[in-house]
């Protein structure tokens, strides 16, 4: 812990709570000390003491009827009970308690059980710059004017004399939402203190707002736990992770201590982002596992409801340097992630910043940065800082991270780690892959059957197809064998396959003019040398049927593989009965950029370049459209 310790005082000057995302307005500008990350005060503890004031001014009213202490009180401390209507995913005390998988209790309660009055303007305040250089002086002042009213004792369970955390909530909203430097940027002073009357320090203050802007009409309600959670974060020992200069995206939508303290949503301030994998283990709430050596069908829990998350790195060396494998899913405060899947986030100590230091491997830049390695949009407008692709497979169905991949496993000076993560499939909610450490890999896998599946007429011609894979290293030639019952058995042989690739094989046609019934298809690979034997073989099942009774429409079969793809696509297709049908693709400019009569079977498009087109099939009976997306 001793050289974060140190780059907490180099580097405080970066840390600050986030704008709301695309959000536009002068930028603040932190003070040394503003931000600044307490000691840790999350592992080897169980519970924090903490205490919520309320204070409203002259110039600056509260609304507290509908933001009653009562309010406050339930959002921050109870348990079980603030969810099931809008904006409430569950409390502050929850969502320590889900983060720490019931280890972790954040105690407390509203100071007075009212809103305080201050004998001071909220003017008084005003820098100019978010009230980010008299926050201190707000703290402090107001717990002078409250603690001839309050028993601090009463905050105190355990009878130390002592209190961890102050929540100063001020009224109205908070300058990180509105972008008006006269409104309080929310942020966290750990070094701060005060003595009270009563004996008793606090220890570290936030200054939080009274009410959150939800909607893009920007309603307001009562300020939601995000950025609760995410000060006292700062409070018990967590930086930023995010980069303030916005070059960079940090973490994104992931994290807590990045833009997940908007929401695992992005727009979702009642249901903040869980801690990433770095931060569980810092807070001592996930004990990473290490891999050492090759292994096979490792089957990697969701960490939401789960303790779990693996370390790997060079040869499974135990260092501080390393990669932690985590499995998030759309559960609990993460359930409005943008989608579920594998993050492997690259922990690099010796980066400086920490938002260099947490980072996301496998976040979309590989797509979005137009190569230059910073993305494009320097207001971190929200559907950019979260996606669907961020996670593996993700939508892009990217299977293999390694040291050629990209992004790839390499180390900050580009040198490979010869670490690889292959063959990734979610089966559930439960992450399923393999983990490599040698610099050549041998491995090659049927991913799907692509026919014969489904139902089909008796009588119909069929092209066997199956959706191969190679995660290895190095090109292969192998064979692959299609099974169907005990009628069709045929070798085909795959020469030159590319690793981390698809590939698309057919088989030669064959008659449907088996009686009907539902068939048993199987399709396995044999290469020499393959490390991994257990995606070797699928399985599947199709049934044949007589045509009495079968619509038209029923008979017709419509598949592109891949889509996304990086140039060609393979279209599977069976139009109805008697059909002519007309393939037609156009850009998104509404151009015709190819047309073709097809034949019932197997189509390839090749060579289109990058971007999104959309496919027209028609009939004399029907129409259909269908959208390709091509990639880099």
């Amino acid at each position: 812990m001793m050289p974060y310790r140190i780059l907490l005082l180099i580097f405080a000057f970066t840390l600050a709570m986030p704008p709301r995302p695309g959000s536009s307005g002068p930028d603040p500008i932190f003070p040394p000390g503003v931000e600044v990350p307490g000691e840790n005060k999350l592992k080897g503890f169980r519970f924090l003491e903490t205490v919520c004031i309320l204070m409203q001014f002259p110039d600056n009213r509260a609304d507290t009827i509908r933001h009653s202490a009562a309010r406050f009180d339930s959002m921050l401390y109870s348990t079980g009970v603030y969810r099931n209507q809008p904006y409430r995913a569950g409390s502050l005390r929850d969502y320590f308690l889900e983060n720490s998988y019931g280890q972790y209790t954040v105690l407390g309660g509203v100071a007075g059980n009212r809103w305080f009055l201050s004998q001071y303007n909220y003017s008084r305040y005003y820098d100019g710059n978010y009230m980010l250089s008299t926050g201190a002086q707000l703290a402090r002042e107001n717990l002078q004017q409250v603690d001839q009213y309050v028993d601090f004792r009463e905050f105190d369970r355990n009878g130390d004399n002592r209190i961890d955390a102050c929540f100063m909530v001020h009224a109205g909203p908070g300058g990180e939402d509105t972008r008006n430097v006269n409104h309080c940027w929310s942020h966290a002073i750990p070094s701060f203190t005060y003595q009270t009357n009563d004996g008793v320090t606090i220890y570290g203050v936030t200054n939080v707002p009274e009410i959150n802007l939800v909607t893009p009409s920007l309603d307001t309600t009562l300020c939601c736990i995000a950025v609760m959670c995410h000060e006292l974060g700062h409070l018990v020992g967590l930086p930023d992770l995010y980069d303030p200069s916005r070059n960079t995206w940090g973490i994104g939508y992931w994290g807590l201590m990045g833009y997940g303290a908007w929401g695992a949503g992005g727009n979702t301030p009642w249901s903040p982002s869980h801690m990433e994998a770095w931060s569980k283990v810092q807070a001592g709430f996930v004990t990473p596992t290490l891999i050492t050596q090759d292994t096979f069908n490792l089957r990697i829990l969701d960490i939401e409801t789960n303790p779990v998350c693996y370390k790997v790195w060079r040869s499974g060396l135990n260092t501080e340097t390393c990669f932690y494998l985590e499995n998030r899913q759309k559960k609990g405060f993460d359930t409005p992630l943008p989608g579920p899947g594998l993050l492997i986030w690259h922990i690099d100590p010796a980066q400086g910043s920490y938002h260099n230091i947490v980072d996301l491997e496998e976040d979309s830049t590989f797509h979005l940065d137009r190569g230059t390695g910073v993305r494009p949009d320097p207001h971190y407008y929200h559907e950019a800082l979260g996606d669907t692709s961020d996670p593996l497979p993700g939508i892009w169905q990217r299977f293999v991270f390694d040291n050629n991949t990209k992004p790839n496993s390499r180390n900050r000076v580009n040198q490979p780690t010869n670490v690889g993560v292959r063959n990734i499939r979610m089966v559930g909610d439960t992450i399923i892959c393999d983990i490599t450490l040698s610099a050549t890999v041998k491995d090659v896998g049927v991913l799907a059957i692509s026919a014969p599946i489904g139902t089909i007429d008796s009588g119909r011609i069929v092209t066997p197809a199956c959706t191969l894979y190679n995660f290895g290293t190095t090109t292969e030639s192998y064979s692959v064998r299609m099974k169907i019952g005990s009628f069709y058995d045929t070798i085909a042989t795959v020469t030159n396959h590319p690793p981390v690739s698809k590939y698309y094989l057919t088989f030669p046609t064959w008659a449907t003019n088996q009686p009907s019934g539902t068939y048993l298809v199987a399709c396995s690979t044999s290469l020499t040398g393959d490390m991994n034997n257990t995606n070797n073989k699928a399985l599947d099942s199709f049934t044949i049927r007589g045509s009495v009774g079968i619509t038209e429409k029923d008979e017709r079969y419509l598949k592109i593989e891949p889509n996304p793809t990086k140039g060609s696509a393979t279209i599977y297709y069976q139009p109805p009965k008697k059909d002519i049908v007309l393939l037609k693709i156009y850009n998104v400019s509404g151009e015709i950029i190819s047309q073709k009569r097809l034949e019932n079977g197997v189509c390839l498009i090749e060579k289109l370049p990058a971007g999104v087109y959309f496919l027209i099939f028609a009939s004399q009976r029907e129409k259909e459209e269908k959208k390709l997306i091509v990639i880099k």
